[in-house]
């Protein structure tokens, strides 16, 4: 899968243009409210980083990692954002540890390149007591597998999720959900860190 996304990336900005996609990521960074000033945050799957730029400028004096597992993205991301508040870091993100407490997590336009139970039990590892996970698509979860089944096949098997089965399996690891979409235009998932993990089920189905 990193050599699919290593041929795209040169041209991955013009398959998917970032102005193309600012409604999607106000609405998704919208249910924040803006309350991410001096936290330290992780872009999961940051790709060119495409949401970099609105992060950086809510950041305050935060701290944002950006994980991609694909170097050729990574150096996309790069030459398109430069800040002190910024590190990138190129490596398989549920293998990454991160340096001290995180805040929040964000995944846009990625979960789905993820094992579901694996990536929350890590998301729920790195975050704090009210630490939240935000995870949103630009499009409705049906178009999304429909481009998915029709792409390469390395990635024609990653499906987007029912939203309600994706809350009900993070119960399992300490989150809350404070807010789900999937309709026909938007797919959004934003949970909360709590205390308590449950166990895992065996399986949940999409």
């Amino acid at each position: 899968m990193r050599d699919y996304f290593q041929r795209l990336a040169p041209q991955w900005d013009s398959l998917h243009p970032p102005e193309a996609q600012a409604e999607a990521i106000a609405l998704g960074l919208g249910y924040l409210q803006g309350g991410w000033q001096g936290k330290t945050l992780v872009d999961i799957g940051c790709g060119t980083g495409v949401l970099l730029p609105q992060l950086l400028k809510g950041l305050g004096a935060g701290r944002l990692w950006a994980i991609d597992f694909a170097e050729q993205m990574i150096a996309v991301a790069q030459s398109k954002c430069v800040d002190a508040r910024l590190r990138f870091v190129c490596a398989d993100a549920l293998s990454w540890q991160p340096e001290g407490r995180i805040d929040g997590v964000l995944c846009y336009n990625g979960f789905p390149h993820f094992p579901r139970e694996k990536a929350l039990e890590t998301f729920a590892s790195w975050l704090e007591p009210g630490g939240f996970f935000l995870c949103w698509h630009g499009a409705s979860r049906p178009h999304i597998n429909n481009i998915h089944r029709q792409a390469d096949p390395t990635v024609s098997l990653h499906t987007v999720a029912k939203a309600h089965h994706i809350c009900t399996l993070a119960q399992h690891f300490g989150f809350c959900t404070l807010a789900s979409i999937d309709n026909t235009q938007h797919w959004l998932v934003l949970l909360q860190k709590e205390n308590t993990a449950q166990t895992p089920p065996q399986h949940l189905s999409p």
